[in-house]
């Protein structure tokens, strides 16, 4: 999967491998560094063309930073792909090799 905080799909030369790929994109309605309209917009583009496991958050009054609805909203994201992960809690005992990464979209 893929999630992005404040940002846009730049281009239209290079697309994302599959169009199943889950993606998260939240983006603040008070970002003056990248407008929500930017971020919107993109993900309008991608839903066209056939992403259509994308969900766009927009959140109120947020600026070009991350929240707590944001965070909780990557939290579920990444609970919802990767439960044992998740459910494990990343104890110091897990080695980044251990990760079933290949599972994900």
């Amino acid at each position: 999967g893929i999630f992005s905080f404040s940002g846009w799909k730049a281009g239209t030369g290079r697309w994302i491998g599959q169009k199943h790929t889950n993606i998260l994109m939240c983006h603040g309605t008070a970002d003056t560094v990248v407008p929500c309209s930017v971020g919107r917009r993109s993900a309008e583009l991608l839903q066209k063309v056939g992403y259509s496991a994308l969900v766009f958050s927009e959140q109120e009054q947020l600026g070009h930073e991350m929240s707590s609805e944001s965070v909780a909203a990557l939290c579920a994201f990444l609970e919802r792909r990767l439960p044992r992960l998740c459910s494990s809690g990343l104890s110091g005992n897990m080695q980044p090799a251990e990760l079933e990464l290949d599972s994900l979209d």
